[in-house]
Order: C-alpha cells, then sequence, then structure tokens
C-alpha cells in the first residue's frame, strides 16, 4: 500500500511539473516571439527605413495601449502630438488617431455596458453644425472638390470627438489640470522650434517629420531670410502666435500652482518662450490678442493681485515687450512687430491687407448664403485663384453658409454660457474658478483671433479651436458637480443645527 501511495504521488508531480512547464512556456514563447519579430523589422528598417511601416507599427503599439490603460492618457496622448501632424497615405496622423480612440472607447463601453457619449450642453449646435458640412456637398459638381470636402468633413469629425473625448475624459480636477499642463508642454515645444527658427533658419529637426525649411521655401533660403516671420513647424506665423497667446496664462497658472523650484522654473521658462515666440512671428493680430488676453486678466484678478502690482506689471510688460522686439528686429531677422503696428492703414474699418481677402469671400459666399459652397474652400486657379478669407466667420459663411455659421456661432454662444460659471458663489477663487477663467479668456482670444485668420481649414488648428471648447465645457461642469456636493455635504450641518 505504502509504494503504490508512493507511485501515485510521483504521478500527481507529474503533471503539475507538466502543467507548470506549460504554463512558463505560454508566458515566455509569445513574448520571445515578439521579440524575434521586433527584432527583425527592426533590423529589415535598419537596412530600408520605410515610413508607413514605423507608423503602423506605432499605431498599433498606441491601440493596445489604448485598451489597456484609462482612455484619458489617450487624450493626454493626443494633446501633445496634435500640433505634429504627420501624412500618411489616407490623410493626417491627426485624423486617423482621433478615429481611432473614440473607436476604442466605443468597444471598450459597449462591452462594459456604459454609454458611449456624454450629454454636453452644446449637442444640439453641434449636430447642426455637422449637418450643415453635409448638406453643402449639394453645391459640390466637381469629383476632386468633392474628395476634398469629404476629408474637410472628416477632420471636423475627428475635431469633435476631440471634443467629446475631452469632456468625457477628463472628468476630474486632477485629470483636466494633468491635460491644461500637458496643452502648455506642446504649446512650449511648438515655441521652442520659431525660436529655433530666428538663430538657424531652414533646419530640420527631425528628418522626415519636423522642419523649417518648408516655412523658407526651398531654394530660396537667401532671398526670404531677410525680414523673417517664425512660423516654427506650424509653418503658419499667424497660427503659432494664436497658438502661443490663447496658451500663456495656463503657463501662469501652472506657474503660481507650483511649489517645486524645478517646475516654477520650468514654467517660467515657457512664459519666455512663449513671448519671444510670439514676437517672431510679427503678426499684429495675436499680439493684439495677447493684450487682450493680458487685459482681460487684469480685470478678473484685480482684486487678488492689487492696484499697486498691477501698475507694476504693466509698466515692466511694457518695457520688456519693447526691449525684446527692439533687441529682435535689430540683431536677428525677425521683423518689428512694433513697427508693422506704426505702419498700419485702415481703409474705413479694414486694415489694408484685409481689403483683399473679406470683401471677396463675402460675395463669394453670397453666390450661395444658404448652404455655402462645400465643406472645402476653393482658392481656384489661374485668373480665378482667389485669396484665403482671413477670416473665420466668413470661412464658414462661404463653406457652409449662413445655416453653418448660425450653428457655429450658437456653439460658442453656448461654450460661453459655460464659462460664466467661475463667477458664482463657491467656484469664483477657487482653482476650478481660476482655471475656467482663463478659459473664458482663452475663449475670448480665440473669437478675437478668428477675426483676422481662419482657423478652419489645415489639419492642427480645428483641434486647437475645439480643444478650447471641451476645456471650457468641462471645466465648467467639474465646477458644478463640485458646488453640487459641497451643498449636498452642507444640508445635514443646516438640518441638525
Amino acid at each position: 500500500m505504502q509504494s503504490q501511495s508512493v507511485t501515485d504521488s510521483k504521478r500527481g508531480r507529474l503533471p503539475r511539473a507538466l502543467d507548470r512547464a506549460l504554463d512558463i512556456a505560454m508566458r515566455v514563447i509569445p513574448g520571445a516571439a515578439l521579440v524575434a519579430v521586433g527584432a527583425l523589422f527592426a533590423a529589415q528598417q535598419a537596412v530600408a527605413p520605410s515610413h508607413r511601416a514605423i507608423k503602423a507599427l506605432v499605431l498599433m503599439g498606441l491601440m493596445g495601449l489604448m485598451f489597456r490603460f484609462d482612455m484619458v492618457y489617450s487624450v493626454y496622448l493626443f494633446a501633445l502630438l496634435f500640433p505634429f501632424p504627420s501624412g500618411i497615405s489616407i490623410g493626417s496622423s491627426n485624423n486617423v488617431l482621433m478615429t481611432v480612440i473614440p473607436m476604442i472607447w466605443a468597444v471598450r463601453a459597449t462591452s462594459a455596458k456604459i454609454p458611449v457619449l456624454h450629454k454636453t450642453a452644446v449637442d444640439r449646435a453641434i449636430g447642426l453644425f455637422l449637418l450643415a458640412f453635409v448638406v453643402s456637398l449639394f453645391n459640390v459638381t466637381e469629383g476632386p472638390t468633392l474628395a476634398r470636402g469629404i476629408g474637410v468633413i472628416w477632420r471636423q469629425l475627428t475635431a469633435v470627438a476631440f471634443f467629446y473625448s475631452i469632456f468625457m475624459f477628463a472628468n476630474d480636477e486632477k485629470k483636466l489640470f494633468r491635460l491644461g499642463k500637458i496643452m502648455c508642454i506642446a504649446c512650449f515645444l511648438v515655441m521652442t522650434t520659431a525660436v529655433i527658427e530666428v538663430f538657424h533658419p531652414g533646419a530640420t529637426l527631425i528628418p522626415g517629420w519636423i522642419g523649417l525649411e518648408q516655412h523658407l521655401g526651398k531654394g530660396m533660403l537667401s532671398t526670404r531670410v531677410k525680414g523673417l516671420r517664425a512660423g516654427g513647424a506650424f509653418e503658419s506665423h499667424g497660427m503659432l502666435a494664436d497658438f502661443g497667446t490663447q496658451l500663456i496664462l495656463f503657463m501662469v497658472f501652472f506657474f503660481l500652482r507650483s511649489r517645486n523650484p524645478a517646475e516654477k522654473f520650468f514654467w517660467l521658462l515657457s512664459v519666455f518662450t512663449t513671448i519671444f515666440a510670439i514676437l517672431t512671428t510679427a503678426n499684429r493680430g495675436a499680439t493684439a490678442g495677447l493684450f487682450l488676453g493680458c487685459t482681460l486678466a487684469i480685470l478678473y484678478f484685480r482684486r487678488v493681485i492689487g492696484i499697486t502690482r498691477i501698475v507694476v506689471l504693466v509698466a515692466f510688460g511694457l518695457a520688456g515687450l519693447y526691449a525684446a522686439d527692439a533687441v529682435l528686429s535689430e540683431r536677428t531677422v525677425a521683423v518689428s512687430v512694433f513697427d508693422r503696428f506704426e505702419k498700419t492703414e485702415f481703409q474705413g474699418m479694414v486694415p489694408e491687407n484685409r481689403t483683399m481677402t473679406w470683401k471677396p469671400a463675402l460675395d463669394y459666399g453670397m453666390q450661395s448664403p444658404l448652404i455655402g459652397h462645400g465643406p472645402c474652400y476653393d482658392t481656384g486657379v489661374g485668373l480665378t485663384k482667389r485669396y484665403w478669407p482671413h477670416n473665420g466667420y466668413l470661412f464658414y459663411f462661404a463653406t457652409i453658409g449662413l445655416l453653418g455659421l448660425g450653428a457655429f456661432l450658437w456653439i460658442m454662444w453656448m461654450v460661453y454660457r459655460e464659462s460664466r460659471n467661475w463667477r458664482r458663489p463657491g467656484i469664483i477663487g477657487t482653482p476650478i474658478g481660476n482655471f475656467l477663467a482663463i478659459g473664458q479668456i482663452w475663449f475670448f482670444v480665440m473669437a478675437f483671433e478668428q477675426l483676422r485668420t481662419d482657423h478652419q481649414r489645415e489639419d492642427i488648428y480645428p483641434y486647437i479651436v475645439w480643444m478650447c471648447f471641451g476645456v471650457v465645457v468641462a471645466t465648467a461642469n467639474i465646477a458644478r458637480r463640485q458646488l453640487s456636493q459641497e451643498l449636498v455635504s452642507a444640508t445635514p450641518r443646516r438640518a441638525g443645527r
């Protein structure tokens, strides 16, 4: 009997050993196979690099991470990368990435049996806005224009998806402030490319991805480098300057909140880099937007700052701007923005360099005022060539008509109403209230700057517009929730009294 039990125990140990070996093999073999495939892929790319293969691999890796981690990290990733898009065969990396993120969320939400979308105050206005793009296609008759128009609709859909992603996933103060920091870091990186461009015009920062030579024009470097207006990675001095003016107050906000000396130094560096980059663009509209934002900040926080500090800040700020502008115009190839202000002429209420864009865009829109000429603004060719409207509102009037422009203004009105929550008792003066106040300033500056440029074109700036909307609406929602929680927690104490 004893020998039989020993034999049975040996037989029992054998299956357990096999199970353990099988378990180890199942853990090790996939990892080893992945390493082997990765090594083979790396070796092939080292010999014959393929940008498409690399981008596809990166996308698959990002998709795996999105399935594994909280979706808010996907928003962080996109907020950091969208200022640096990469062209691919089917469009822009921004379009593809912001298409993949909602699809992954839809799968995760469906499997978890939770709502895919959360309602916001601007849902109806957004629905009408997107409908206007589809309706405007009725006036598109040429195949190539139709294809470009569908591409524009796709970009707008992904920009709106960015708005909803911010609202749904940056849904508490900690996540929202972290998103704000990432936005500012992305802005700092963009501003740094403008600074580099001033001192190294035509440089290529990352081959095949971020270069500054296209802005200067290949083969024309020697003739265009004089009087440079830096555009950095955006390759547009107006868009780059607007981006900096709209986010610089958030950098100041995080500078004042930080307690770590290294972090404080970084935010201070970001502020000065952004101001320097804005001046290198010599863009009058953005500089006016900077003054508007700073003026609103002083008005909003005048009680906290105090009259003495306001006078000192204004005096030193103006002196510093004039000094920096003088150094840039005299010691570098950049243009002086204050010289451009002095030489500005008006025809009535319109600056002289907008008379050739606003009136033709208005006339073009009046040819089909209700639904517009289609999502894609046709600049024409040869004798029919026309300028960009250089006005966001005229851009929408010409492309998607009064229907689309009215819907966009409706969206802006609803976002503005949400931004007013920072003044509510219990919210004003709190960190979330101050953040929302700066968000409202961002909204006003963006709305003002759209009077002299069209933020709807290209594959970067539409995301900035909808990022502004998303941050404001998400912050207002968090502020309301915090206020309601405080009221609920205070109710029992009143009842007890």
